[in-house]
């Protein structure tokens, strides 16, 4: 070995070039053997944003039946009609129950 070849600490600074390609060629490696183990444990599938559903452009072109109508006056005839039974007649058993607790 040459003099010049040698640096203070008597190491030849020829070794420590060569030797840095291959630690960055066994960092690239282990980054690759990494992915692919990582890409295989998540099952390969790649997330893919769900698509909108595209409407059918079935619209419904039914008209209501004759008579019935969404007017004030037929919507409280309705509410009116409806049967509720004798409610002062179940009210008056709840309070009879509640007066003998």
């Amino acid at each position: 070995m040459h003099m010049d070849e040698m640096n203070p600490t008597g190491m030849n600074q020829t070794s420590k070039k060569s030797s840095a390609p291959w630690i960055v060629v066994a960092v690239i490696l282990i980054i690759i053997i990494a992915l692919a183990w990582w890409w295989y444990g998540s099952g390969g599938e790649v997330y893919e944003e769900p698509l909108p559903q595209e409407p059918t452009g079935e619209i419904s072109d039914e008209v209501p039946e004759e008579g019935l109508e969404d007017t004030t006056p037929v919507i409280n005839q309705d509410i009116d009609s409806i049967d509720l039974g004798d409610l002062e007649a179940e009210f008056d058993q709840i309070d009879a129950e509640l007066d003998n607790l």
